[in-house]
């Protein structure tokens, strides 16, 4: 399957990644998720303060926080012409974030930002975790993907998940 995955690195250099990586795990959780051909998003890399920003207008929480997601298919109703290429949204990822979460953790940064790219495009495929089910199912999905693009790390609670949805 054909997938259209764009990656922006606007972190100014917070760290070395590997974008071919992120770019297999976002289009890895596309095909497990079943999603059709040709369907894209973004990923955008920022640093704290954008990040910030972004949450700060868009939910209202005036913090970072590690991944943002924005749904092109939420809102207003949008009939799309018939034979275009779905359009999932974005997936804002802050790097300095991710590396403060990755040496908590004791992994690397690359895994860690591996993890938030299937995170976030698993939320633009319509999963979330509210609930405890929801969350499981969640889970699971983001472990079967990373497994499959090699990495070992496995999903966890993310410190702030409780006190607030930290990926809109």
């Amino acid at each position: 399957m054909a997938y259209r995955i764009a990656i922006a690195d606007q972190s100014m250099g917070a760290a070395e990644i590997d974008a071919d990586a992120l770019q297999l795990a976002a289009t890895t959780a596309l095909q497990q998720t079943q999603q059709p051909d040709e369907t894209g998003l973004s990923i955008t890399l920022m640093d704290d303060a954008g990040i910030q920003a972004l949450n700060s207008a868009f939910r209202s929480v005036d913090a970072p926080t590690d991944v943002l997601s924005f749904s092109a298919m939420e809102g207003e109703s949008f009939v799309l012409p018939e034979g275009l290429p779905v359009d999932l949204g974005d997936v804002i990822i802050s790097m300095e974030t991710a590396a403060r979460q990755a040496q908590e953790m004791g992994h690397s940064v690359q895994a860690e930002m591996t993890l938030l790219a299937v995170h976030g495009t698993l939320h633009l495929t319509g999963m979330d975790h509210s609930t405890a089910e929801e969350q499981a199912r969640m889970w699971e999905a983001q472990d079967r993907i990373l497994a499959s693009v090699g990495c070992t790390l496995r999903s966890y609670v993310p410190p702030d998940s409780l006190a607030g949805e930290a990926d809109g």
